[in-house]
C-alpha cells in the first residue's frame, strides 16, 4: 500500500462493493488517504509478523504487489532480497489461511525474456524464458503462488480454487508492463504516466473478484482482502 501502484490499488479496492474489510502491509505508509483499510508498517524481513497479520485476518482474497523493481525503490541486490523475503512471507501466509479462495500476484512481461526472435507482444501462452534478473524474480513469484494453489486444491478443502490465467495454474497472474512508466519510450509525459498507472491498477483489481468466480458485482460487502 505504500508504493504508487499499491496505494492506487488500495483506493480502488475500497470503492469495490465486493470488498468488506481490507488489510495492507508495506515498508512505507500509504500515499493516499484510505478510509477503511487497516495498514501495517513492516519490513519484508519481518516474516513472523507478516504471517501473523495475514493469518489473523484470514482473507478470502490475497493480492500480492510485493515486487521491488531493480533501481527503482531499491538497487538490484536489495530489490532481489526484498522481493524474495516478501514473497515467501505473504504467499506462505496465504497458504495457511483456511478462508482463502483467491489469490492475485503481480508479475510482468519481463518474464517472457528478450531472446533473439522472441515476440515483442507475447501472448499468455508464450513460453516463459526470462533473460533479466527482474524476469527471474517474477518467475519465482509465480512459481511460489502456483504451489500454494496446487496445495489448496490437493487438500480436499475446495478453497483457494483460484481461476488461473492459464489452464492448470490455479492462479490469477497480472502480467503488466514495467511499473516505472518513465523508463518506457513514449511514456515520459505526466498524462501518459497517469494513464499507465490507471491501467496497471485495473489489471490488479479486476482479477480479484474474477479469481473467486464472481461474474457480477454483489450488492453488499462481505469479503476480506
Amino acid at each position: 500500500m505504500g508504493s504508487e501502484l499499491g496505494s492506487l490499488v488500495a483506493v480502488k479496492l475500497e470503492a469495490e462493493p465486493w470488498v468488506g474489510a481490507l488489510v495492507g502491509i508495506d515498508v512505507d505508509p500509504p500515499r493516499r488517504r484510505l478510509h477503511k483499510a487497516e495498514f501495517h508498517l513492516l519490513q519484508p524481513s519481518q516474516r513472523e509478523r507478516i504471517v501473523d497479520v495475514v493469518t489473523k485476518f484470514n482473507p478470502h482474497v490475497v493480492i500480492n504487489l510485493s515486487v521491488w523493481e531493480p533501481d527503482a525503490r531499491a538497487n538490484l541486490v536489495h530489490a532481489r532480497q526484498f522481493t524474495a523475503d516478501a514473497t515467501t512471507a505473504v504467499i506462505g501466509a496465504a497458504a495457511e489461511c483456511p478462508a482463502l479462495e483467491g489469490m492475485v500476484v503481480r508479475s510482468g512481461i519481463e518474464i517472457y525474456g528478450r531472446e533473439r526472435n522472441s515476440a515483442t507482444r507475447p501472448s499468455e501462452n508464450a513460453p516463459l524464458r526470462p533473460t533479466s534478473e527482474y524476469g527471474h524474480m517474477l518467475a519465482n513469484i509465480e512459481k511460489q503462488a502456483r504451489e500454494v494453489g496446487r496445495g489448496a486444491r490437493g487438500n480436499g478443502s475446495g478453497k483457494a480454487a483460484v481461476h488461473g490465467a492459464r489452464p492448470g495454474t490455479g492462479l490469477a497472474i497480472a502480467r503488466a508492463a514495467n511499473g516505472d512508466c518513465r523508463r518506457r519510450r513514449g511514456c515520459r509525459s505526466s498524462r501518459r504516466r497517469a494513464a499507465h498507472r490507471r491501467e496497471a491498477t485495473g489489471i490488479m483489481v479486476r482479477p480479484g473478484w474474477r479469481a473467486r468466480g464472481v461474474d457480477r458485482v454483489v450488492d453488499k460487502p462481505r469479503d476480506e482482502v
